[in-house]
C-alpha cells in the first residue's frame, strides 16, 4: 500500500491528476506553471488526454517528459478522464493529490498557498482532516469564477451558493468546484476516484459530498490559486425544436443527461431529489 508520508529528498510529492481535449495552449500553460513550482515539490503528474486531435499529446510529451500521459479515444468527457488520471495516481506514493483542471492558469505560489492552507487546517481540526479548495479568478480581474458552495437545503443537492475565499482565514462549504482540489492522501484513498458515471459534470460535487459523508472537512483556501474563466451555462434555458428534439439535446454530456442526473440526485437528494429532476426536465422541456 502506497504510504501517505512519502517524503523523497525533504520534498513533499503532489500527485496532480487532470485531463485535457484539444486545448493545447491551455493544457501547455497549465503544466508550464506547474513546473515553475517544482523546486520546491517532487510532481508526478498524470495527464488523460482523451482522443485531441491537435497535437496536445505529442507537445506535452516534447515540453514535459516527466508527464504521464493516458489516451483516450475522445468518448471519456471530463468525467471519465479524471477518473482514469486519479485512479493512476492512486497506485503511486504521495503526500497529497491535486486535482487541477487544464485551464487554470497557476500562480507563481499556488501551490504553496495550497500547503499552508492545509497547515493551518491540520492546526484546527487535525492531520488529514480536510479537502483544500483554491478557488480561481475571473483572467485579468478579482471576481471569483471558481471556488466552493453551501447546500441552500438539506433537500435539495443543486440548491447550492456559491462561497467565496475569505481574506486570512479558511472558509467551510459543502461541496466544491473541481479546478483546483488539494486532498490529503487518506483522504484520497478513502474517497477514491470521482464517479466515472457522472460524464461531465456533476463529478466535483459529487465528491464533495462523498468526501463530507466521510468525515472530511472542504475549506476554500484563504488566497485564489490562479486564473480561470468561467464557462458559459445555458441550463436553464429550453432548447429549440419539437419536444423530441428538445430531449435529445439536452441528453447529451454538456446538457442534462438524464442517467448522470438521475445518479447524481438519487444518492445526494433520494426521493425528493428525484422529484426535483422531474421538474427540472418539465420545465426544460416545456419553457415553463
Amino acid at each position: 500500500m502506497a504510504q501517505a508520508d512519502h517524503v523523497p529528498n525533504g520534498k513533499r510529492t503532489l500527485a496532480v491528476a487532470l485531463a485535457c481535449h484539444n486545448r493545447r495552449p491551455l493544457t501547455l500553460r497549465c503544466l508550464q506553471g506547474l513546473h515553475a513550482q517544482a523546486a520546491d515539490f517532487n510532481l508526478r503528474i498524470f495527464l488523460f488526454d482523451d482522443g485531441s486531435s491537435d497535437g496536445t499529446g505529442d507537445a506535452v510529451r516534447a515540453a514535459f517528459p516527466d508527464v504521464t500521459i493516458i489516451e483516450g479515444d475522445g468518448h471519456a468527457f471530463w468525467g471519465g478522464g479524471m477518473y482514469r488520471a486519479i485512479s493512476a495516481a492512486l497506485d503511486t506514493d504521495f503526500n497529497d493529490l491535486l486535482w487541477l483542471n487544464d485551464d487554470v492558469a497557476l500562480y507563481p505560489d499556488a501551490l504553496q498557498r495550497l500547503i499552508d492552507a492545509q497547515a493551518g487546517a491540520d492546526a484546527q481540526f487535525g492531520p488529514g482532516s480536510s479537502l483544500i479548495v483554491g478557488a480561481t479568478r475571473e483572467p485579468g480581474s478579482d471576481s471569483i469564477s471558481y471556488a466552493g458552495f453551501r447546500r441552500r437545503s438539506r433537500l435539495s443537492p443543486v440548491w447550492l451558493q456559491r462561497v467565496e475565499p475569505t481574506p486570512g482565514a479558511l472558509t467551510p462549504c459543502d461541496t466544491m468546484h473541481g479546478n483546483v482540489v488539494l486532498v490529503p492522501a487518506a483522504a484520497a484513498r478513502a474517497i477514491g476516484p470521482n464517479d466515472p458515471k457522472l460524464i461531465h459534470e456533476l463529478g466535483d460535487l459529487d465528491y464533495g459530498y462523498r468526501a463530507g459523508k466521510a468525515g472530511y472537512k472542504i475549506l476554500i483556501a484563504p488566497q485564489a490559486v490562479g486564473e480561470c474563466a468561467s464557462n458559459p451555462r445555458s441550463r436553464k434555458s429550453t432548447p429549440p425544436g419539437t419536444l423530441r428534439q428538445r430531449w435529445k439535446q439536452l441528453n447529451t454530456p454538456h446538457g442534462l443527461p438524464i442517467g448522470p442526473w438521475r445518479h447524481f440526485m438519487w444518492r445526494h437528494g433520494g426521493m425528493l431529489g428525484m422529484a426535483e429532476l422531474g421538474t427540472i426536465y418539465f420545465k426544460r422541456l416545456t419553457g415553463w
